[in-house]
């Protein structure tokens, strides 16, 4: 790999922490830790072998991306909410019931329809190497990330002692 550009790798790291969505509350559950981030842009562009240029032109894309699904998700978590509301009352009419199944099928077809447009836009960033690569990163980061995640929760094992007296 082409060495990255430090001032490079600094302006994907300012723009990475300062990347939060700042009129949106925290979902719990749904927040990234920035330095988690950060090395997930940089384990990226290390697994990729991605140039300086590839760093400047698909990073913000990814970015751009995520965003636009972060939100997407956000909004099919209000309205499965809108639909527990729904389910506490005391008469649910079908009427109800259809509209509220026709908008959580047209937020999800919005999430997928983001995936599939970003998909199909990866060979404008990428090689087909790397568009390759790109499709199993993400999986193995977060495997690797809940598996790290594991191992620091697990107390240590203590070695068994002989009773004492």
């Amino acid at each position: 790999m082409k060495a990255i550009n430090p001032i490079i790798l600094m302006l994907l790291t300012a723009t990475i922490v300062r990347g939060q969505a700042p009129d949106l509350p925290p979902v719990p559950g749904d927040e990234v830790p920035q330095g988690v981030e950060a090395v997930r842009i940089f384990k990226l562009t290390q697994a990729l072998n991605l140039t300086d240029d590839q760093i400047t032109t698909f990073i913000p894309v990814l970015q751009r991306h995520e965003e636009q699904v972060r939100e997407a998700q956000q909004a099919l978590r209000k309205i499965m909410s809108e639909g527990r509301t729904l389910l506490n009352e005391d008469k649910v009419n079908q009427k109800e019931v259809d509209k509220f199944i026709a908008r959580v099928n047209q937020q999800q077809n919005r999430v997928q329809q983001l995936n599939q447009d970003f998909l199909n836009s990866l060979s404008k960033h990428l090689t087909p190497r790397q568009q390759l690569q790109f499709l199993g990163f993400e999986e193995r980061f977060r495997r690797q990330l809940r598996e790290f995640i594991q191992q620091r929760r697990e107390p240590p094992t203590r070695p068994n002692r002989p009773p004492g007296p």
